[in-house]
């Protein structure tokens, strides 16, 4: 309920608020991500100086929103290396969607993005994608709130990037 007041919320990734651990991501953190009213900012247990921005961009509006957000909230990225990564299915273009628009807002806000378009199936890309990255990076993506059933038959990027990744993740449930 609290959320609904907050700009953003900050929690380190392994948090359970409980006296026991659990694996990433733990029961708190998936059912936090279901309720939340506002940006989540999930963190590592260790801090590290973070040298790169990626954005996470599937042409949709919550990874708009999510851009969006990360600008209003953190404009001291601004200046730092930003990388726009897509993924498309092969039989798609190599053109990520509304370019024109995603790169005007891009160069106004973070002049010095790169782009990024991988082919294949964005859960397993991206992770292979980010995984062998030697930099201290900072995850941006926008999640949907999907039913019960949708998180059973199938997990959400974000638990992977939890579990695969040590690096903070901005995401933007709205």
């Amino acid at each position: 309920e609290e959320s609904k007041y907050a700009d953003l919320l900050i929690i380190e990734s392994n948090e359970t608020m409980a006296y026991y651990s659990e694996n990433t991501p733990t029961h708190f953190i998936k059912n936090l991500l279901q309720e939340v009213h506002c940006p989540v900012l999930i963190v590592p247990g260790e801090y590290k100086t973070i040298n790169k921005v990626v954005f996470l961009y599937d042409g949709g509006p919550y990874s708009t929103t999510a851009i969006k957000m990360f600008s209003y909230l953190f404009p001291v990225y601004c200046e730092v290396g930003v990388e726009v990564l897509t993924v498309k299915s092969k039989k798609q273009d190599k053109h990520v969607l509304n370019n024109h628009l995603l790169k005007e807002y891009m160069k106004k806000h973070f002049p010095n993005t790169i782009y990024t378009v991988l082919n294949g199936l964005p859960d397993i890309e991206i992770i292979n994608y980010l995984k062998y990255k030697q930099e201290n990076e900072f995850i941006v993506l926008g999640a949907y709130n999907r039913g019960i059933l949708s998180r059973i038959i199938r997990p959400s990027i974000i638990e992977a990037l939890m579990k695969e990744i040590r690096s903070p993740l901005f995401i933007d449930n709205n």
